[in-house]
């Protein structure tokens, strides 16, 4: 009996675990998914910049931002130009969450693209589902709210996210600073585009 018992509570718990993982946590927003994407290798990280319009806190008029975001490049076969969008984004003021999605593209291209930076993943490649539970399960980077006076933070979350995949070994040592080579380009480069100092990005606070 006890034993039966014992069987019963270990399939508790298993059940719980499984349902406790960023799958189903409410700050993280899954699209386009199915069973077999995060057995996927992924090849390289693009680091995207995109113009997006916001309105600073207090003031009237919109501004021209720059928003980042990452897309894990998958490996082929069985099929090539495809990846997995990471954007976190704010949905509550400063409280954001993060979008996952399979795209049938490597990045995106629409009118408002500016420019994006790749970088190359360690061999062998990891897979979709080991940097999805180390970046969510275990460095919780899903739990994030943006800058109180400015509303920018998704530099900053970029740079974290690549930090955190660099340490692991998964991507050289270079990879965070894509982001500041963007950066750069876009305050010599794009002009009424705002970006945050070179080096320093405006960050948000994990909690």
């Amino acid at each position: 009996m006890q034993h039966i018992f014992s069987g019963i509570h270990d399939a508790a718990l298993s059940r719980q675990a499984h349902y406790s993982g960023w799958e189903y946590d409410e700050h993280i927003r899954i699209k386009n998914f199915d069973e077999s994407i995060p057995d996927r290798h992924i090849a390289a990280v693009a680091v995207h910049a995109c113009k997006s319009e916001v309105r600073i806190q207090g003031l009237v008029q919109k501004y021209q931002v720059a928003h980042f975001r990452l897309f894990l490049i998958l490996s082929a076969p069985p099929s090539a130009e495809r990846s997995v969008e990471l954007n976190n984004f704010s949905h509550n003021r400063l409280v954001t969450t993060t979008e996952i999605a399979y795209r049938r593209y490597l990045f995106s291209r629409t009118e408002t693209f500016i420019t994006v930076e790749m970088a190359s993943t360690t061999t062998p490649h990891p897979t979709v589902r080991e940097v999805l539970d180390h970046l969510f399960n275990e460095k919780k980077r899903h739990l994030y709210q943006l800058d109180s006076d400015t509303g920018s933070g998704c530099r900053y979350w970029c740079q974290t996210v690549l930090k955190d995949i660099a340490r692991k070994g998964w991507l050289h040592n270079d990879a965070p600073h894509k982001t500041e080579q963007i950066a750069d380009i876009i305050q010599h480069s794009v002009p009424g585009v705002l970006v945050s100092e070179v080096g320093n990005p405006k960050g948000g606070q994990f909690y």
